[in-house]
C-alpha cells in the first residue's frame, strides 16, 4: 500500500496512514469482487445420488457373501 501526504507537512503523519489505510478500505468496498452464487457443492448432491453412494457398497457386501 503507498501512502501519501494529504496533509501536506512533507512527511508521513499518522493522520496519512490513516485517511491512506480509510481510501483504501472504500475503494475496495466499491469494488466487490464477484462472489459465487448459488449453494455448494456438498448440498447441490440430489437424493438419487445419496440412495446410489449407500446401495453400492450394500451390493458388494451382498454379493461378496
Amino acid at each position: 500500500m503507498r501512502f501519501i501526504d494529504y496533509n501536506g507537512s512533507g512527511r508521513l503523519d499518522p493522520q496519512d496512514i490513516a485517511t491512506s489505510v480509510a481510501m483504501e478500505e472504500a475503494r475496495r468496498e466499491e469494488d466487490p469482487s464477484p462472489k459465487p452464487e448459488g449453494a455448494p457443492l456438498a448440498s447441490n448432491t440430489g437424493c438419487a445420488t445419496m440412495a446410489a453412494f449407500m446401495a453400492f457398497p450394500i451390493l458388494i457386501i451382498l454379493l461378496a457373501l
